[in-house]
């Protein structure tokens, strides 16, 4: 799931399809994202009913413990212009759509539905860039029912440092760093 998460918050400034272009420069951007994380994510079904009550509740536990408080990730991405002009790059999420609500040169809404192995969810993606050099973007999503329903919010800076992508450029790195928060 924490997958999930990076590649949403990470590749939101990508979001191109059926869109304007958001008004972004190419180059290297300095971006942070604050993951929020409540519920329990869906389990497959055998795993769940193969545990005991006690083993269920260590995992719930596990689980909440993990998540005392919001986690802030931070990455260098070099954005090219070809970025900027594709959608994002979707591996692991081929179950879910992304549907255009609205979408300007400075800011970009989607609506976000997915169908699969981990669940049904839903919820929204929205995306400012108030100038070139800067954006920001909110990720809100439920996935899962009942008691294996989880809940996420992304909130996610980006600011543009520069033309260069120097190293980032010649490695194709779009590596992340964890930071504690």
């Amino acid at each position: 799931m924490r997958s999930l998460l990076v590649v949403a918050c990470v590749c939101c400034p990508l979001m191109a399809v059926g869109a304007d272009r958001l008004n972004l420069k190419s180059g290297l951007w300095e971006i942070s994202a604050t993951t929020e994380l409540g519920g329990l994510p869906p389990l497959p079904k055998e795993m769940v009913e193969g545990l005991s009550p006690e083993q269920r509740a260590q995992l719930e536990a596990n689980i909440a413990r993990g998540r005392a408080a919001p986690q802030t990730f931070s990455s260098r991405e070099c954005l090219t212009e070809q970025d900027l002009d594709k959608p994002f790059d979707t591996d692991g999420l081929e179950d879910c759509t992304y549907d255009l609500v609205r979408s300007t040169r400075t800011s970009q809404e989607y609506k976000l539905t997915c169908k699969g192995e981990n669940g049904e969810g839903s919820g929204t993606i929205k995306i400012a860039a108030p100038t070139p050099e800067t954006m920001t973007s909110m990720v809100e999503a439920t996935i899962g029912t009942g008691d294996q329903r989880m809940t996420f919010k992304v909130q996610t800076k980006g600011r543009w440092l520069g033309p260069d992508c120097g190293a980032e450029a010649q490695n194709g790195e779009r590596g992340s760093e964890e930071d504690e928060g």
